[in-house]
Order: structure tokens, then sequence, then C-alpha cells
């Protein structure tokens, strides 16, 4: 990296941050080309095996030098074929690319790492992500999300009655939050192009809570 003297007298190294979604039970190959896709490339389709794509992934590292890689559903990735991709990476990306993993996951995720003993003193520090509470910054979060809404008119998630049922649905749960607003924008689309209490109540949302049994909860509650 070349540093001009006569603007800085130090030279800061900006290093990326990558952020992928983890999908349900991912092969090996889909686990490995998902990460080469969150580093903005394509996987290269002339490096079909697994090992292949591990190499381009790894090139990628040694290139784009990143500080964080933040996996998100991160108990996905420890259920199937890819475990042993992920559990491998983990071990490895602090020595070998001074690079920082961040696990985003329900508890079954925290239950994993204390079980595992080589994990457990890699990422030794773990934070409760709590649900949200119905008050002021519940109504900051809706009216962020309302701003990002691709639609023609504004809506005003914050109106009591709006909020109260999109907490209700949502029950705190914050990608339950997003989801709501996003399907409901969805059937916003092409009429009052803007979320309105109708749209909500079209959904016929169904509450977590209501859509799996407590064991399938654990990780949630």
């Amino acid at each position: 990296m070349v540093c001009d003297k006569l603007m800085a007298t130090e030279c800061h190294q900006v290093r990326p941050s990558y952020y992928f979604q983890v999908p349900t039970e991912p092969s090996r190959l889909e686990f490995i080309s998902g990460m080469i896709k969150a580093m903005g490339r394509l996987p290269d389709p002339a490096r079909r095996t697994i090992e292949e794509r591990r190499q381009q992934l790894e090139g990628l590292l040694e290139e784009y030098e990143p500080r964080l890689f933040i996996f998100d559903d991160a108990h996905h990735g420890f259920r199937g074929p890819a475990a042993k991709e992920l559990h491998t990476l983990l071990r490895t990306m602090g020595h070998k690319w001074d690079l920082s993993p961040v696990l985003v996951g329900d508890r079954t995720l925290a239950e994993l790492l204390h079980n595992d003993s080589e994990l457990r003193t890699r990422l030794d520090k773990t934070c409760l992500l709590r649900r949200w509470e119905y008050g002021a910054e519940f109504a900051i979060l809706l009216r962020s999300l309302a701003r990002v809404l691709p639609l023609r008119q504004a809506s005003d998630l914050t109106e009591t009655a709006i909020a109260q049922r999109i907490y209700q649905l949502s029950e705190g749960l914050i990608g339950e939050i997003v989801k709501i607003v996003t399907e409901a924008a969805v059937l916003a689309v092409g009429g009052d192009e803007r979320i309105t209490m109708a749209q909500i109540d079209a959904l016929q949302y169904v509450p977590l809570s209501k859509r799996f049994s407590l064991s399938d909860l654990r990780g949630l509650t």
C-alpha cells in the first residue's frame, strides 16, 4: 500500500467485512460457493470440485484480507455435510488470515460451540440478542424500515394500530418484523403504494409461536 506522506503521517489499511447467510443444511460445495458469492465474486465454472472451490475461496481471502466474516444463521452450517467445512474454517481463520469470524444464530449454536472444546477456546465471546420491546426504539426501527421500502407513498408504520399489530405478530423477533413489513409492502405494490392496516390484516400472518412446537422454538425462547 502506497501512502502520501504529505497527506498523512500514518497509513491505515482498510480491510473489508463480508456477510453470508448460511442456507439450511447446505452441502459442502454450496457452503463454499456461498462464501465466494458473499465476497462479490462468482464461483469459477472451471473449478467444479470441492477442493477446487476451496482453493478459489482461500485465494480470495488471501487477496482481499477481510477483517470480519459474519455468518448469519450459523447454526445451519453445523447441520449436514457442510459442518466439516465450517469447522475447519473457524479453526484456521484467525491464525491463517488474521480474520475474525462472527457467528449469529439461535441458542442451539451456543450449545454447539460450548460442546466443542476446540471452538470454545477460539470463539469465547458470546452476546445474547434479546427480543425487541414495544417502545421508542421499536418505533425507530419501524421508521428505518419504512424509509427503505420501494413504495411510491410513505408508510406510517409507527401509527399506533399498525405498530402494535406488527409487534404482536412478530413477537419482538427482528426476522419476523422484517418479514411482515416486506410481505405487506409486496401487497401494497400496484395498490395504494403504502402499507396500511389493510395490508397487514390481508397477510393473515401466523406468529412464530403458533407455527412451531415448543421443542422447535427452544433456540428462540
